[in-house]
Formats: C-alpha cells, structure tokens, sequence
C-alpha cells in the first residue's frame, strides 16, 4: 500500500486583514507535498511569505483557505491542545534568532521539550540530548549558558533541541541569517548531515530527573506571564489575570 505525503498542502492560501479594512494575500494557492525523508528549501525575495508558509506548515498559524494535511490526516478541525502536541511531537523548529533560555545551560535548553512532552524515560532523554550535543560538536559545552556561547554554538544548540523529540518534520527558518559566513556555512552543512537519521540515535539508559530543569523552565515561565500583566496569588502563589479578584486556584481573595 503506497502511503501518503508527509506533509501535504492543497490551494492554500494565507491573507492578513489590514486597519484600512481590506487585506493582503501573502500565499495564494499554494499546493506542496513532502515526502518523508525528503528535503525542500523554500527561496524567494523577503517579503514573498516563506515564514508564512512554514509557519502553516508548523501549525503556528491556520490558512485562511486550503488544507493541510499531515501523514494523510488534516489539521484543521483540532483544538489548540491537540496542535501544541503536534507541534511537540512532530515538529522540530529552528529560527533565525535560536530563542534559548538564558537561565539554562545548553543541556537544560535541549531537555525543555521533552518536559513537554512528557518523556517516559528522563534518563533515556537525556542521554539523548547529551549524544546530540556531542554530535554537532557542543560534547564540552552542555553545561555552559547561552550568555558564554557563540551564535554558532547557540543555533547549534537550537537544532539540537529541535531534534530532541525524533520529529518527524523539520522546519527551519533562514537559521543561518544571524551567524557569520563561517558560522553558516558550518550550520548548512550540519543540517544537511543529519538528515541521516543514524546520525542522531545513539542511546542508553540512565537515572535522571528532570526536577531542577522543571524549575527553571517554571519560574521563566511565570516571569513571562507576571510580565504580560498577569499577577501571583499571595495564598498559592499561582498566576492569575491582573483584574482577577478571586483566585481560581485556591478561592483566596484579593
């Protein structure tokens, strides 16, 4: 039996309302079917909408019309939940700018999304993430934090944690715009070895907990909603909106 496209685009197209009421068509009609293991650059002028496909490609946006299917079922119809697990689970992401927590150190940074996840194994995650961070170079830098690194060290690090869930579809967006001609040079070529899938595997299993790491990632996170005018209960000390009287966690009142 022949199976389906990876990833399938049928006529889809992406407009954006404008304050003057009308809107603009960023892709118009835009069939595109990806084969696993297959691999696409996406090229054109700025402004010609590559992010905006890849963005409906990723599930970080919706098309205003078409379909988009992945392995032969379609992503529209799921709810907001179901899209954040897929993006989880069957997207790696990498991004001009390489988003990593300056709290944590490269390893921690690579393990955030198998926080997400729910890894069953955190010693297998890790081992994982440690094999893929000797694997682009990093062996003697998991424990350093993003302030200490290179650019090329930090987008390596941001491939590494976009490949740390075994997505099945990578998506990166001009990655190599930030970095040197050195630095790009060496990231393209990285990104092209590892498309070999035996390249990223290696594995044992060891104790870990991810428990320190939870913390981290929890307390970024509280600092990002108190800072998007959101407040913390005095009672429980979890966040809650910023008109908030009551709190839903825990009853107390403000």
């Amino acid at each position: 039996m022949t199976l389906p496209p990876l990833l399938e685009l049928d006529h889809v197209a992406r407009r954006f309302l404008l304050p003057s009421g009308g809107s603009l068509e960023v892709l118009h009609e835009v069939d595109l079917h990806l084969a696993a293991g297959e691999t696409v650059a996406v090229v054109g002028p700025s402004g010609s909408g590559k992010s905006t496909l890849l963005n409906l490609a990723g599930a970080l946006d919706l098309p205003s019309s078409g379909e988009i299917r992945f392995a032969g079922e379609p992503l529209a119809g799921r709810s907001e939940t179901e899209l954040a697990r897929f993006r989880n689970r069957e997207v790696g992401f990498v991004f001009q700018l390489h988003h990593l927590l300056p709290q944590c150190t490269a390893l921690e940074n690579v393990l955030i999304p198998t926080l997400v996840a729910g890894a069953p194994d955190p010693g297998e995650a890790r081992e994982r993430a440690t094999a893929l961070l000797a694997r682009v170079g990093l062996a003697d830098r998991q424990d350093a934090f993003p302030a200490v690194l290179s650019g090329g060290e930090r987008q390596r690090v941001a491939v590494v944690r976009a490949l740390i869930n075994r997505p099945r579809l990578l998506l990166a967006d001009e990655p190599t715009g930030a970095l040197d001609a050195v630095s790009a040079t060496a990231l393209g070529d990285l990104l092209v070895e590892l498309h070999d899938p035996a390249c990223i595997d290696p594995l044992r299993n060891h104790a870990f907990r991810n428990t320190d790491l939870e913390q981290k990632v929890n307390m970024a996170i509280r600092a990002i909603l108190k800072a998007n005018f959101n407040k913390e209960c005095p009672q429980c000390s979890e966040i809650v909106k910023a008109q908030a009287k009551v709190c839903k966690h825990c009853g107390a009142e403000f």
